[in-house]
């Protein structure tokens, strides 16, 4: 399996100096943990998008095992995950494989929870809480529970 791992941004509104990405949880990177987190159920083979320090991205990854294919988000700084997607969506066949957003560090027994989780069938038109479909997976995955209901917007 594939899987797509965004990492393009900056972090500079967490006033950072570096990647998003590369924030140390615990004695490693969210993008060492998110790569261990998908090895963990067999996944050899990683699509990382990148913009800001893509070089010391790279570094960060090299001599990891699997096969790594860099994606270059060169405008980052005025785009968002979406776009971030969107320019790896040729390396998903299929529609078939798994993405991880930028600023997860989760443990590996939370991401194989959240791999057997199964999609709504196709025919009920909508995603149920706690599905693998958009917010309701994030937070799923984050922390096992359904997503918030979000407050109207006002006008």
């Amino acid at each position: 399996m594939r899987a797509i791992i965004l990492a393009a941004g900056a972090g500079r509104r967490l006033g950072l100096d570096g990647p998003k990405s590369m924030i140390d949880v615990g004695g490693r990177s969210i993008l060492r943990r998110q790569i261990d987190a998908f090895a963990s159920v067999g996944v050899d083979d990683f699509v990382i998008v990148v913009g800001y320090q893509r070089e010391r991205i790279a570094e960060h990854l090299a001599g990891l095992p699997g096969k790594f294919t860099f994606v270059v988000n060169e405008r980052f700084a005025e785009t968002n995950t979406v776009y971030s997607l969107y320019l790896a969506r040729q390396y998903i066949p299929g529609g078939k494989g798994a993405c991880s957003p930028p600023n997860f560090a989760f443990s590996q027994t939370a991401f194989s929870s959240f791999l057997r989780l199964q999609p709504p069938p196709r025919s009920s038109g909508a995603a149920r809480p706690g599905t693998s479909c958009g917010t309701a997976a994030s937070s799923t995955f984050a922390d096992h529970s359904p997503a918030p209901t979000l407050p109207a917007r006002r006008r």
